[in-house]
Formats: C-alpha cells, sequence, structure tokens
C-alpha cells in the first residue's frame, strides 16, 4: 500500500555496501550468527528454507518473552528479547534502518541486501492507548532519514495516509459505542485463523502477525504495530474468558 523511495534501491545497495567494508562488519555478523547458532547459507542457498525458519522460530520466541501472549501458538524454545536488542544493535552500529524489530537482519543473514525503509505508520490512538481519540497516524522515521526522504514519503503516500484516516473515521461511525470491539474480534479471529493454518500466510508473509496486519488493512482499519495487535488480542481473549465464566456461572 505504501511507496517506497524513488532512490531507495539504491540507496539500499549503498548502506549495504558501505557496512560490508566497514572493519568489524564481517566479525560482528559471524559473532552474531554463532551466539544464535544461525548457519550461513551453502554455495547452492539449499539450506535458505530452513535458515528463514528457523528466524522464524527465533522471532517468535523472542516476542513470546516480549509479551505475555504466544504470537504463533506453541512456539519452540529459542532466544529471549535479547535477539531483538542483538539485531536492532548491529543494524544501528553499521548505518542500516531499524524501524519496527529490525526485520533488515534476516535479510543480511540471507547475504542479500536489506530494503531502504527508514519509516513507519501506526495508529496514534493505539500507541498512546487513548481509546477515545480522533483518527490519527504516527510516522516513525528513523534517524538516517533526510528531511527531503521524508517530506518525499509524505508526499508520495499522503493519499494512502488519509485513506486509512478515513478508514478509521467509518469504522468508528460504524460501530459507535462498540468502540475497538469489533476491531479487536477480528484481530483474535485472525490471529486463531492464522496459527492454526500457517500455509495461509507463509510465502506471502514472514510472520502471521503480518498476515493479521494486511487483513485489517483490507478490511479499512489503519496499520497496526506489533505492539498494538497484542494488546487488542488480549483485550479480546480477556473478555471471551469473562463471557465464558458467566455463561458457566
Amino acid at each position: 500500500m505504501f511507496k517506497g523511495l524513488k532512490n531507495g534501491k539504491k540507496k539500499a545497495y549503498e548502506i549495504y555496501d558501505r557496512a560490508c567494508w566497514r572493519e568489524g562488519f564481517n566479525d560482528d555478523l559471524a559473532a552474531f550468527r554463532g551466539k544464535y547458532e544461525i548457519p550461513k547459507l551453502d554455495e547452492e542457498k539449499q539450506n535458505k528454507k530452513d535458515i528463514e525458519d528457523l528466524l522464524l522460530k527465533y522471532f517468535v520466541s523472542a516476542m513470546d518473552n516480549l509479551h505475555s501472549m504466544p504470537v504463533a501458538g506453541d512456539a519452540d524454545k529459542g532466544p529471549g528479547p535479547q535477539y531483538l536488542k542483538d539485531r536492532i544493535m548491529f543494524l544501528n552500529k553499521y548505518g542500516f534502518p531499524s524501524v519496527s524489530f529490525g526485520d533488515a537482519m534476516d535479510a543480511i543473514l540471507l547475504e542479500e541486501v536489506p530494503a531502504y525503509q527508514p519509516f513507519e505508520v501506526s495508529a496514534v490512538s493505539e500507541v498512546t492507548l487513548l481509546e477515545n481519540a480522533g483518527a490519527q497516524l504516527c510516522l516513525q522515521v528513523d534517524a538516517l532519514a533526510s528531511r527531503d526522504e521524508t517530506l518525499e514519503y509524505i508526499r508520495k503516500n499522503w493519499g494512502a495516509m488519509q485513506k486509512l484516516l478515513l478508514g478509521m473515521v467509518h469504522k468508528r461511525k460504524r460501530v459507535k459505542t462498540r468502540g475497538n470491539r469489533d476491531r479487536d474480534k477480528l484481530i483474535y479471529d485472525y490471529y486463531t485463523y492464522y496459527k492454526k493454518h500457517p500455509k495461509e500466510w507463509k510465502g506471502a508473509h514472514a510472520y502471521p502477525l503480518q498476515a493479521v496486519i494486511q487483513k485489517l488493512l483490507e478490511d479499512g482499519y489503519p496499520r497496526l504495530n506489533i505492539e498494538a495487535i497484542n494488546q487488542s488480542y488480549r483485550r479480546e481473549k480477556k473478555r471471551r474468558v469473562k463471557v465464558g465464566r458467566k455463561q458457566t456461572g
């Protein structure tokens, strides 16, 4: 939905090339691989799928320990939140954007050039937890982004932002007193479904949460970050537990 920068691909290669030539890059990358037992690609890249699955397992494990809810069902044991912190520290040290949870690190570990994406759009009402706030969006800007790049991103994606804001207004008008409960119910249903049907999102998305976010966008809701999805899921799960108790009481 959101468009990239005109020179984004060129800048991505410049950042990657500059990082690769920096002293310590290969040693730090090797140390990261060693710490988390992440193998390198073989010559024929036949183990790429195995590495992708391993990175997904690590992300799930880290998120399971970061929040009080499972990200993709019963995840296998793996690293905790420190894994996410180490990713972001590596990206910051070598000049890569580190918005979100350091997704660019996956590309580096797979010996690919990470996309230059120093922006992230999320709903302000979810960040501030103000349920009655008006329709607002938050644009997160990585420190690497220049003034011109930020203005270009806003100019190219202003229509998409307005569309999301309009969707937020329409949803509020339609659900009225229910607030975000309809959206929370969708999040719970989508998330539960994707946990049980991994084939529905693997390939198109790296993580099931991304599939949930995409479905919400298609339904006219604003783009939510992972923290917002977790909060909505917990609210709906807690509500269903209370309803279940009342019905059995």
